[in-house]
């Protein structure tokens, strides 16, 4: 099976993999991964996506994850068209449409904060219109199926521009919502007391401290904000472009143009579907002022801080809100159902057949057919190759490693993690800035002769790793004749701790950096020919503390 291991399999998957393989959760210690990280920067307890990473195998709770997800998507278009058309009984277009909205290929750990979006959605409405306490419960319990930094944050200030809307034009306080702003914000607090606790009690800085963001001048904020509009951005791909945005626009050209001929201007603006059109573009906007410098300004000046918070990310509901429309002309538009039908799997075979960075039903039938016929479509790992437990397995039992400090060169360091051999390196977009600054006097050879790289780490810094303009840590296929120069600080290295270095290819200058190779390994079902490496013990060395 293909699984994307960009910004997943490196990400959340193996933070939630370490926590299981080290008994973290639900407790407090350090994670063997960036020279011991505390346990608090990792993923937090209380979240049903972490729930199926504590009781099933990693790679069984990618798969369950999938599956819930997209029941969850599909009950969920179930309950907004049992809720808003109670009088049409076709429960078909919903259940397509969810099936739809549940395989997008979105970013994988946030998919269940995806999926739940329409069961906010029909809470927020019923509230509205039958305010009860069990709709306010649910607010107090959405967190357990989102996070804050993705979904969270971006609720309250919705709801918060809803109520300030109101009370301008109806004079009155909408009270109920103001407890659901409350109940939602405990509900993160409770769930993410960690994240909280970090940020608000530590005095520890973190790497947020040093990024340095890249801004959008004029000209680039247009190109990017039409290009979102229309084909969506790849951590939330809505798919949208070839069948629904055309269906979409249509028919708001179609309510517009009556409006306007029957001269009832005033209706324009209290049309569902212009409000939600102008959701869709208010994302898309705050998307491309989230790159620029005056925002990134004036958040620092009037709420320090939201300036770490990722704004950008408001574009993700707009995948929810293109379903949403489209399932809503699918109700209203006066055409035969087999029509409708048509539009409905056009949509469902653009999404199946259009390769996007999280498309794995896409990739998994390319895998398919190259096994069956053997030709050469695409190239990359599956799971089992790009982590190969076997040859790690193998590797470890070989060198006797027992949970020594190591770093991997020329790959993924999650590989290493997967594997359960502790790491100095490492993929992380929240650690203290004290290690950043440390790490970076390990690498600072190469990040003297590998601009790329040093851009990367000091304007951001999440992927500690030893970096190489050689050997790239996302490399497929190597030649096994290859040979690289390394470029650490090995009286730095040492200071770490660090004991092995686990290669792709032969380091030519492991003399000069105080390495010994003590062995090379392979087996037929990795596509990875693993160089080990181990640091020679110099009496008089010093260790950090």
């Amino acid at each position: 099976m293909y699984i994307q291991p960009h910004d997943f399999l490196d990400d959340r998957f193996i933070w939630l993999k370490i926590l299981k393989d080290n008994q973290l959760f639900f407790t407090n210690g350090n994670a063997p991964m960036l020279h011991g990280i505390d346990r608090n920067y990792l993923y937090p307890d209380v979240k049903l996506y972490s729930v199926f990473y504590m009781i099933l195998p990693a790679f069984w709770a990618i798969i369950i994850i999938w599956y819930v997800r997209i029941a969850l998507s599909i009950a969920g278009f179930l309950l907004i068209w049992a809720t808003l058309y109670q009088r049409i009984m076709d429960y078909n277009f919903p259940i397509i449409i969810g099936l739809i909205y549940g395989i997008l290929p979105v970013f994988p750990p946030a998919s269940i904060g995806f999926a739940t979006l329409p069961f906010l959605f029909i809470a927020l409405y019923k509230l509205y219109h039958e305010p009860k306490p069990q709709y306010l419960f649910f607010f107090f319990l959405y967190p357990i199926f989102s996070d804050f930094s993705f979904f969270g944050i971006f609720i309250c200030i919705y709801i918060s521009i809803f109520i300030v809307g109101y009370l301008i034009v109806r004079r009155e306080l909408i009270i109920r919502f103001v407890l659901a702003i409350l109940l939602l914000s405990i509900g993160y607090v409770i769930t993410e007391w960690r994240l909280f606790y970090i940020t608000l009690f530590s005095k520890e800085p973190s790497i947020r401290e040093s990024f340095i963001p890249e801004y959008f001048d004029f000209t680039v904020a247009i190109r990017n904000f039409f290009d979102v509009l229309i084909k969506g951005q790849y951590h939330s791909a809505s798919q949208h472009t070839l069948i629904i945005l055309p269906v979409c626009v249509v028919y708001l050209i179609h309510i517009n143009y009556n409006y306007i001929k029957n001269k009832t201007f005033k209706r324009i603006f209290h049309d569902q579907f212009n409000i939600i059109f102008a959701l869709i573009l208010f994302n898309s906007a705050m998307y491309v002022i989230d790159y620029t410098k005056w925002f990134d300004n004036l958040l620092g000046l009037l709420i320090p801080p939201l300036k770490e918070m990722q704004f950008s990310r408001m574009l993700w509901f707009n995948a929810f809100l293109w379903y949403l429309f489209f399932l809503m002309i699918l109700s209203r538009i006066n055409l035969k159902n087999v029509t409708k039908y048509i539009l409905c799997n056009l949509s469902l075979i653009s999404v199946l057949a259009i390769p996007a960075m999280y498309n794995h039903i896409c990739y998994n039938a390319v895998f398919t057919i190259q096994d069956a016929t053997g030709l050469a479509l695409y190239d990359g790992f599956s799971y089992n190759e790009f982590f190969s437990p076997e040859l790690f397995e193998k590797i470890k039992r070989e060198i006797n490693y027992n949970g020594e400090w190591s770093v991997a060169f020329g790959f993924n360091p999650a590989v290493l993690e997967y594997n359960e051999i502790a790491t100095i390196d490492g993929y992380l977009s929240y650690y203290p800035l004290s290690y950043k600054n440390i790490f970076r006097t390990l690498i600072a050879p190469e990040l003297l002769i590998n601009d790329e790289a040093r851009v990367a780490f000091d304007s951001w810094g999440g992927r500690a790793y030893i970096f190489s303009r050689d050997i790239p840590y996302n490399s497929l296929h190597l030649s096994d004749t290859q040979t690289v120069y390394m470029n650490i600080d090995p009286n730095v290295f040492s200071s770490m701790g660090g004991k092995y270095v686990f290669s792709r290819a032969k380091i030519e200058n492991a003399d000069n950096i105080n390495l010994s190779e003590i062995g090379i390994y392979s087996i037929e079902s990795s596509p990875y020919v693993i160089y080990v490496y181990e640091r020679n013990v110099i009496s008089n060395e010093k260790k950090l503390p």
